[in-house]
C-alpha cells in the first residue's frame, strides 16, 4: 500500500529513497480484507500480498547475523550517496 512513510521518515541531508517497485505495493481494500480475514482466522500477524509474502518467507530464511550485515552494509550505501 501507497503511504507516506519514506518522505516522513526522511532525515534531513539524506536523500531521498525509492519507495520500491510498482508491483510489491497491495491496495488498500485488499490489505483491510486480509486484515479482517486474519481476524476472523485468529492469525496473529496477516501479510498480504503475494510479493511480500515471497520477500518475508525469504526474509526469515536468512539468519539474524548475516541480515545485519546486510543491513549495515545496505545502510553504508546509502549513506555514501
Amino acid at each position: 500500500m501507497h503511504t507516506e512513510f519514506n518522505e516522513v521518515a526522511q532525515r534531513s541531508g539524506e536523500p531521498p529513497q525509492a519507495s520500491g517497485p510498482e508491483f510489491i505495493y497491495v491496495s488498500p481494500s485488499e490489505v483491510a480484507a486480509a486484515g479482517l480475514r486474519g481476524i476472523e482466522e485468529g492469525k496473529p500477524v496477516v501479510i498480504p500480498g503475494t510479493a511480500m509474502k515471497i520477500g518475508m518467507f525469504i526474509t526469515r530464511l536468512v539468519p539474524t547475523p548475516l541480515h545485519r550485515l546486510l543491513s549495515r552494509i545496505a545502510a553504508r550505501k546509502r549513506n555514501r550517496l
